[in-house]
């Protein structure tokens, strides 16, 4: 079922269409119906719709603005527009606004049947054609080798999920599976400005051309993973079955002392490559990937044209410090968002690591100084400048070098995490409170601006609107178009009591510049017009 939502002003006209034919029939389901634009989009703030039929002329906000609006926060949704013969033309401006239909009143029963039926087929068709797998099947393999970059280098970095390993040699051709991994990372150090000026805009056939050199060479040892890394990086992934002894560590120096050279020799550029640790895992190749560029690193020591092994400027293996970097992410992100449980999981994971690596004291304490500069950045990330509270004084911590039990340690940070979480909290929700609280005192002083939207507002809080929107929301317990018309329903019944101003004066000082869509919106929220509240409260002279 396709949901739709009805925007016509004029009440009887609305509820013809919604009773004009019968809805699930046809595929559909009538989710709202809109009295006009504005309570249109308060709806849309927290749905989602399929098609929305409007009327073109609507007091405050017309169909043609409400498309606008539409299309811009929700770009798939199909829209039709109701028209009469005299507006077909300025209809038609909307054919830019997503808009795929117009119907021309008076509706036909028929007519309108029809066009629901044509609309029912497009987007039909659309998730049809979303969903063929054939289509994606061939897709896919024309797009093979992307995908296998794509992988790799997603593996490398981290960000797959898990994995079918059988599956995977299945579908992308290739054989992962080995008991050691190494990773090399390739950059090219162009030595000469002329080859730029050379390849020119053809400098992406470079780039491929030396990645063919290196993937012949590796075909001579049997290694046949290669893919682009990020920036200009050539990545490799050496596979072993034995642990990487002596001979097979020449022979793997010389494979890339060759590619080097060959790249030297072919393009006039030089190349530096850096080897990694051996990894046993699948899952720890970004720990390998990690090395590797650590070994790039020293290539302001070593120079280029160079084969740079980690293992033999850093005798000392990173693995641990790879582990314990990822989780110090994670427990920022815990320590901000206030998530308790994952907070005590990562401590406990970090120390577990510390526990079971076999790390001297040196190391220890390096860890236990990168937990401080996390814990103490995750706040520093949150506070607002004016915030000086004692629990984040940084002498704190030189209680931890003091202690002498390893859980002491680790139960003193998860007290302190613990702690700073619950600070950060109170700071997030005091400053949400804020945000809504200037929202409201902006609109107090600016109601009478017809221009007035959430968009206004937002500019002057530098906040998204989607984001402002579920917060105001959360907050008040009602929609910002619903508080913004609260608050001059009441101005009006203010004015209508205590004053003698025209109906049109009144509309335009709350911001209404159509005193007739004053009348319907101060009869939909009080259920009685204005002249008879102007007279419940005592005023019976008001010239109409």
């Amino acid at each position: 079922m396709y949901k739709v939502i009805i925007v016509e002003d004029e009440e009887p006209i609305r509820k013809i269409i919604c009773r004009l034919i019968d809805w699930n029939q046809l595929g559909f389901e009538l989710v709202y119906e809109a009295g006009d634009g504005q309570e249109a989009l308060a709806y849309l703030d927290d749905n989602q719709v399929d098609l929305i039929i409007t009327d073109i002329s609507m007091p405050f906000m017309t169909g043609l603005e409400l498309c606008k609006r539409v299309t811009k926060i929700m770009p798939s949704v199909k829209m039709v527009i109701l028209t009469g013969y005299n507006e077909f033309e300025y209809a038609q401006k909307a054919i830019n606004l997503n808009v795929s239909h117009y119907l021309l009143k008076p509706i036909t029963a028929n007519e309108f049947r029809s066009t629901l039926e044509a609309i029912k087929i497009e987007m039909d068709e659309k998730f049809a054609n979303q969903k063929n797998i054939e289509l994606l099947r061939q897709q896919y393999n024309e797009s093979k080798e992307l995908l296998k970059n794509k992988f790799f280098m997603n593996l490398v970095l981290g960000y797959n999920q898990p994995y079918n390993l059988e599956n995977l040699e299945e579908e992308l051709s290739v054989n992962i599976q080995a008991n050691y991994y190494t990773v090399g990372v390739m950059t090219i150090e162009d030595v000469r400005e002329t080859e730029k000026e050379f390849w020119g805009k053809d400098r992406p056939l470079l780039e491929f051309a030396i990645y063919n050199v290196a993937q012949e060479l590796l075909e001579n040892i049997n290694q046949d993973i290669i893919f682009f890394g990020p920036g200009n990086q050539v990545c490799m992934i050496f596979k072993s079955e034995d642990y990487p002894e002596e001979d097979y560590l020449n022979e793997l120096t010389l494979c890339l002392e060759q590619i080097a050279f060959y790249i030297h020799k072919l393009f006039h550029m030089q190349a530096v490559i850096g080897l990694s640790d051996h990894h046993k895992k699948l899952s720890d190749l970004r720990f390998a990937y990690k090395d590797a560029i650590t070994a790039l690193e020293y290539k302001v020591l070593e120079g280029s044209d160079k084969i740079i092994i980690k293992s033999n400027i850093e005798k000392k293996s990173s693995f641990a410090f790879h582990k314990i970097d990822e989780q110090l992410l994670k427990l920022e992100y815990s320590i901000k968002v206030g998530d308790l449980e994952t907070l005590k999981k990562n401590i406990e994971y970090i120390f577990s690591v510390i526990k079971h690596e076999n790390i001297d004291i040196n190391d220890f304490r390096t860890l236990l100084l990168k937990m401080i500069i996390s814990i103490y950045k995750a706040y520093n990330d949150i506070r607002s400048t004016e915030e000086q509270e004692e629990i984040m004084e940084f002498a704190i911590f030189s209680k931890i070098f003091e202690m002498n039990d390893y859980k002491e340690i680790k139960n003193y940070y998860i007290d302190l995490c613990e702690k700073l979480s619950n600070k950060i909290r109170n700071i997030r929700e005091k400053d949400e409170k804020n945000y809504v609280k200037e929202a409201c005192d902006y609109i107090e002083l600016n109601y009478s601006n017809p221009f007035l939207d959430l968009e206004e507002i937002c500019k002057e809080l530098f906040l998204s609107p989607g984001y402002f929107s579920r917060l105001f929301k959360k907050t008040t317990g009602i929609t910002f178009v619903d508080y913004l018309t609260n608050v001059r329903m009441d101005k009006a019944k203010y004015m209508l009591a205590n004053t003698t101003k025209k109906m049109y004066e009144i509309s335009r000082d709350i911001g209404y510049e159509d005193p007739n869509y004053f009348s319907y919106n101060f009869k939909k929220n009080v259920n009685v017009t204005p002249s008879v509240w102007r007279k419940k409260s005592g005023y019976n002279n008001e010239v109409e």
